[in-house]
C-alpha cells in the first residue's frame, strides 16, 4: 500500500506519498468523481554483474540468483475521497 500524509492549509490540501524506487513516469494521478487515484508501478529489481572474460569489449554479463525479496514490485492504487470542497480540477503534482 502507498503511504499517504495529508495536511490541509487556508489554501490548499497537499498530499505526499512514499514511492521509493518509483521512477516518475510511472506515476499516474487522475480524479474521476470526486476520487483522487494514484497509481505507480514498480518493475522488480534485477541484478547484473559485469564479469570481464579478457576480450576487453565490456559487454559480458553474469547471471545472479536473488535470494531473497522484501521491497515489493509491481502496480499500486491508492484512492481517497477528496474533501468536499478540493477542487479536482487544480491538482497538481511534483517529484521530489
Amino acid at each position: 500500500m502507498i503511504a499517504l500524509d495529508v495536511f490541509e492549509s487556508a489554501k490548499s490540501y497537499t498530499i505526499v506519498a512514499d514511492l521509493p524506487g518509483v521512477a516518475p513516469s510511472d506515476i499516474k494521478i487522475t480524479v474521476k468523481d470526486h476520487v483522487l487515484n494514484l497509481f505507480a508501478e514498480r518493475p522488480p529489481l534485477k541484478l547484473q554483474q559485469d564479469s570481464d572474460d579478457g576480450d576487453g569489449d565490456g559487454s559480458d554479463k553474469e547471471s545472479v540468483v536473488q535470494h531473497r525479496a522484501e521491497r515489493p514490485s509491481g502496480v499500486f492504487l491508492r484512492s481517497m475521497a477528496l474533501p468536499f470542497n478540493a477542487d479536482g480540477e487544480s491538482i497538481s503534482a511534483k517529484h521530489r
